[in-house]
């Protein structure tokens, strides 16, 4: 059963030249974001990520980019 300090493991690509900045900067909702919901009446930003990498097989193979993993705790 899921409890408190749950975290989800889940995977996002960025392009190849921005891995040192993600690494030492983050994944930051303000610039990564690729879509917007509305979420109890309220726009949210959102980042698209992958439950597994090759969920994505075209840029799993492709050099341009490198494939991150989030660690999100559970109230997010």
């Amino acid at each position: 059963m899921k409890g408190e300090g749950f975290v989800a493991e889940v995977y996002c690509y960025i392009p190849a030249g921005k891995v040192e900045y993600v690494v030492e900067c983050g994944v930051k909702l303000s610039e990564w974001h690729d879509k917007e919901v509305v979420i109890n009446g309220f726009k949210k930003k959102c980042i698209t990520a992958l439950l597994n990498p090759k969920d994505d097989m075209d840029k799993y193979h492709n050099k341009d980019f490198v494939c991150v993993k989030l660690e999100v705790p559970n109230n997010y």
